[in-house]
């Protein structure tokens, strides 16, 4: 297991925030399979486990991070990216959110349709299609109720 947990760090490291299911595919592929089975997926799930006592690595939502990328989310152009990383079930809350942060400060506000075609273009999306809308939608309603929560606890 302590081989799994750094070689799962060290993709986490690389790549994160990712889905723990991407880095499955990451040890896949590390190992010269095609296939990411339930052993690999379990093994995965162990070594990725055994940092969360350590706070190495930290998970929401089934992405994985380290602390760093938790404060300050890459935003990744994912135009040229492998099509597994490109579903919009592969795209972090987190990154989304800071896309439209960055999309606000660099256009002012912007409507609901606007600012979801800013995020995908900056995710190097060429087209936002249903999925991908709701995805980004989503990530910014939870953006701004936590936005309101600490506006709230600051007045307090």
């Amino acid at each position: 297991m302590a081989v799994m947990a750094r070689i799962t760090q060290a993709i986490v490291e690389i790549e994160g925030p990712v889905h723990q299911d991407e880095i499955a595919r990451r040890v896949t592929t590390l190992f010269g399979k095609s296939r990411t089975g339930s052993l690999i997926s379990a093994s995965v799930m162990r070594g990725l486990q055994a940092h969360k006592t350590s706070s190495a690595l930290l998970e929401q939502d089934g992405f994985w991070m380290t602390p760093p990328q938790l404060n300050n989310p890459p935003v990744r152009d994912r135009s040229n990216a492998p099509l597994t990383l490109q579903r919009s079930d592969m795209l972090c809350p987190l990154e989304i959110s800071a896309a439209a942060k960055i999309a606000e400060r660099e256009n002012g506000r912007l409507s609901e349709e606007e600012m979801s075609i800013a995020v995908t273009r900056l995710l190097g999306f060429k087209r936002t299609g249903p999925d991908l809308k709701v995805a980004v939608l989503k990530a910014i309603e939870r953006l701004h109720a936590r936005a309101g929560k600490e506006d709230l606890s600051a007045s307090v």
